[in-house]
């Protein structure tokens, strides 16, 4: 029997415990759709459909009625995602108001995000008002 001095020497290593680390990505890529189609209003209706699809799964009690406002909602997703492959890093320091680089090519052209969520400029007649 094990002395009272050398019993810590005695119990059981624990093996390292092991986590598991998971991270997440942000990354925003061109929609398969724009290179695919062969015209501009397939593209949109294609964009429109599957915008459908996505509420009906999420919301199934409550049907979206096809309306006239479908292509253009379409469309603001195809810009919007094509704005986000381009221009992420500057879209995002614009909604934190955060300055971007001197030599942004965009700064000359007063950019902002507007209340769609698109990325704009100021056109010269309106900077003069």
């Amino acid at each position: 029997m094990p002395s009272k001095t050398n019993e810590p020497f005695f119990h059981e290593l624990k093996s390292p415990v092991e986590r598991e680390i998971c991270t997440l990505i942000n990354t925003v890529e061109p929609l398969d759709v724009i290179n695919k189609c062969s015209s501009y209003t397939r593209m949109i209706r294609i964009v429109a459909w599957c915008k459908r699809i996505l509420h009906y799964s999420r919301h199934p009690l409550h049907p979206c009625n096809v309306d006239k406002q479908e292509p253009f909602h379409a469309l603001l997703c195809i810009v919007k995602n094509v704005e986000r492959t381009s221009f992420m890093i500057e879209i995002k320091c614009l909604e934190k108001c955060v300055p971007t680089s001197i030599s942004n090519k965009l700064l000359t052209l007063s950019p902002f995000v507007d209340q769609e969520g698109i990325l704009s400029v100021w056109r010269e007649e309106t900077k003069k008002l």
